[in-house]
């Protein structure tokens, strides 16, 4: 990546972010339940995740033959999580569409199927998870409700 290009969206993206302590930052603050160290786990968990989507990101746009730099696949999910912060209806993935359209020519209507497919397969895997935890719940519950019977 261009050196000019980077400082420019680095100082950007700072820019961004003192604008947002700033001004939105004031009028929100963190509860005072919220202890340092729920803090610092929450961060890592987010980064980490912000990392697992990165590296899907790649694996997947390598099987339509665009390969991405390690700046690139770590730095789109961070990138698009931040507009999604600031504006609306989910436009960080608008802007990971557009970048890899004008960097790497990968059309916007593939990304899009492959953002449905992805979103599509989260659904079915949560669903999946969540169900197995209920029928958990749900046996644990009856076990104990059974254990008072007797007693």
């Amino acid at each position: 990546m261009n050196k000019k290009v980077f400082l420019s969206s680095a100082i950007l993206v700072f820019s961004v972010a003192i604008t947002i302590f700033l001004f939105i930052g004031t009028k929100y603050q963190i509860p005072s339940e919220v202890s340092i160290s729920s803090f610092i786990i929450l961060s890592i968990l987010t980064f980490c995740s912000l990392l697992i989507s990165g590296l899907s990101t790649k694996f997947i746009l390598n099987l339509f033959n665009v390969n991405l730099s390690k700046l690139e696949w770590i730095g789109l999910p961070f990138i698009s999580s931040l507009f999604n912060y600031i504006f609306p209806l989910r436009s960080g993935g608008v802007i990971k569409a557009l970048y890899l359209k004008d960097r790497h020519f990968f059309p916007i209507t593939d990304f899009f199927s492959i953002l449905i497919f992805t979103n599509f397969f989260a659904i079915i895997v949560n669903i999946l998870i969540f169900s197995f935890l209920n029928i958990i719940q749900f046996y644990n519950s009856t076990e104990n409700i059974s254990n008072l019977k007797t007693v």
